[in-house]
């Protein structure tokens, strides 16, 4: 992350649910829908790391 000044942050979405098979339908639009992202551990200019939840889809912004 080397070129990243101080001060930077970094915010995430995730899409998850506690059922691995859950998903949306046209009755349930919305069991399952992303939710903010706050598993970033360590963010430093050696690196960034990150605890994920199983079965998972995550974006990271930095900013």
């Amino acid at each position: 992350m080397r070129g990243w000044a101080e001060g930077k942050k970094v915010t995430g979405r995730v899409l998850t649910h506690a059922d691995m098979n859950a998903h949306n339908t046209f009755e349930q639009p919305e069991k399952v829908k992303s939710q903010v992202f706050d598993g970033v551990t360590e963010f430093s200019e050696n690196g960034l790391s990150a605890k994920l939840p199983p079965m998972s889809v995550v974006v990271l912004t930095l900013a």
